[in-house]
C-alpha cells in the first residue's frame, strides 16, 4: 500500500487495528478517536510513513523477552477492557511474569485508553505511583495481583 501510495487504505486499516471493532462493547469516544487517528495517519508525510513502517518492522522483530531475573519493583499493567490489539489476556500474561505486578482493565476503553479515558487513566497512574488504593475505582475493573510474588508491592512516594 505504501508503494502504491494508497494512504486512505493504510489509514483505514491502521484505525481498524488500533480501535476495537463495532459491537464488541461500549468504548468511550470511539467515533471521535477513530476520526482523530484517521486524520493523523492521513496527515503524515511520506518520510513519516516510511519511518512508522520501519519502526513497526523493528518492533515486531525485536527479541523483547530475555531470560533474566526481574527486580521486585511495583508494576502496573493495564489496558482497555475492549482492547483487541494488546488484549486483556496478553496484559495478564505480562503481569504474571513480573514479580510485583498488578493488572486491571479500564472500563469502556480499548487500545487507546490513555486518549479515550485520559482523566481516568491519569488518575490510575497517579494513584499507583503515589501508593494510593486501586480498589473500587468506578472506571476500572477489579485489580488483580498477578505477579510472581502474588502480593501488592506499593510504590513509595518520593518525598525529596
Amino acid at each position: 500500500m505504501l508503494e502504491r501510495g494508497d494512504r486512505a487504505q493504510i489509514a483505514t486499516e491502521l484505525v481498524e487495528r488500533f480501535m476495537s471493532p463495532p459491537g464488541i462493547g461500549t468504548v468511550h469516544k470511539h467515533k471521535v478517536i477513530s476520526r482523530l487517528l484517521y486524520a493523523q495517519f492521513m496527515a503524515q508525510t511520506d518520510e513519516e510513513m516510511m519511518m512508522s513502517a520501519e519502526h513497526n518492522t523493528r518492533l515486531m522483530s525485536h527479541d523483547w523477552y530475555q531470560d533474566k531475573p526481574l527486580p521486585e519493583v511495583p508494576a502496573l499493567v493495564c489496558t482497555g477492557e475492549h482492547d483487541t490489539l494488546c488484549t486483556p489476556a496478553m496484559g495478564r500474561e505480562v503481569a504474571a511474569v513480573l514479580p510485583a505486578a498488578a493488572f486491571t482493565t479500564i472500563k469502556d476503553a480499548d487500545h487507546l485508553a490513555p486518549v479515550e479515558r485520559m482523566a481516568e487513566f491519569s488518575d490510575l497512574i497517579v494513584r499507583f505511583c503515589t501508593g494510593q488504593p486501586l480498589t473500587e475505582l468506578p472506571y476500572c475493573n477489579p485489580v488483580e495481583w498477578l505477579g510472581t510474588a502474588r502480593q501488592p508491592v506499593v510504590p513509595r512516594p518520593n518525598r525529596a
